[in-house]
């Protein structure tokens, strides 16, 4: 079966070059890695994905004119920031991604954390 999860292996079995960055805020390369999306919960680790599609285009490997991007859930989240913030990529494949703060806050089940992130409430931290 298949479902939005598995859309980045299908891709690159027929042939497509898959990145998956381990981005800022991911697990497994310590605390002060996983730390550093604090009141940057977009913008670190979006731009830990251009650098890694950059590094892929001067490399040679990936051609800049045929760029997608796709995520779920967070990576839904970061795929409606960075095409909010660069027009390189053709298109764009967003699930279950939030597309402002706001609403995320009021309608998640787990609206502490998001506080977290943030470096506060909405109305604390209105710049973030």
């Amino acid at each position: 079966q298949t479902n939005f999860y598995t859309w980045a292996p299908l891709a690159a079995a027929e042939g497509w070059l898959v990145l998956e960055a381990n981005y800022r805020g991911s697990t497994g390369y310590g605390d002060q890695f996983l730390n550093e999306i604090f009141g940057q919960l977009l913008s670190r680790p979006g731009k830990d994905i251009l650098a890694g599609v950059d590094s892929l285009i001067s490399d040679g490997i990936a051609d800049p004119t045929r760029l997608n991007i796709g995520g779920y859930s967070f990576g839904g989240f970061l795929t409606n920031w960075l095409i909010t913030q660069t027009t390189r990529f053709n298109a764009a494949l967003s699930g279950a991604g939030p597309v402002e703060h706001i609403s995320m806050w009021g309608t998640t089940d787990f609206s502490f954390g998001v506080n977290t992130l943030l470096r506060g409430f909405p109305w604390e931290a209105p710049e973030i």
